[in-house]
């Protein structure tokens, strides 16, 4: 019997592409897959004065040894109101686990 945990209600993939060229996309080889939470995270104002909103993803597990997520990586999102795809701009450990900021991409 599966148990619900309501701290990670949505799931995530978070990859990255290896070996991309300007003739290829490169690899892609998946860092995490798994259950995560989504949530609002801080909205930074660029030196242009235009404000983005940053979204934020807790994984329950701590993956920032070896440079397995950094910056630049790729994360695709399901939650309740549907699929989310961005690129992660940092990456935290704490004590329950990682979390990351991240900037949604229009497909």
């Amino acid at each position: 019997m599966a148990v619900s945990n309501p701290r990670f209600p949505h799931t995530c993939r978070i990859y990255r592409l290896d070996n991309a060229t300007p003739w290829s996309d490169g690899e892609e080889v998946t860092l995490y897959e798994g259950e995560c939470r989504k949530y609002t995270g801080y909205r930074p104002t660029d030196p242009d004065g235009v404000t983005k909103e940053i979204f934020a993803l807790s994984i329950p597990l701590i993956m920032t040894r070896n440079g397995q997520m950094r910056a630049g990586d790729l994360v695709d999102i399901t939650d309740r109101v549907g699929d989310w795809h961005g690129v992660v701009k940092s990456v935290m450990a704490g004590n329950l686990g990682t979390t990351l900021h991240w900037e949604d991409v229009k497909r």
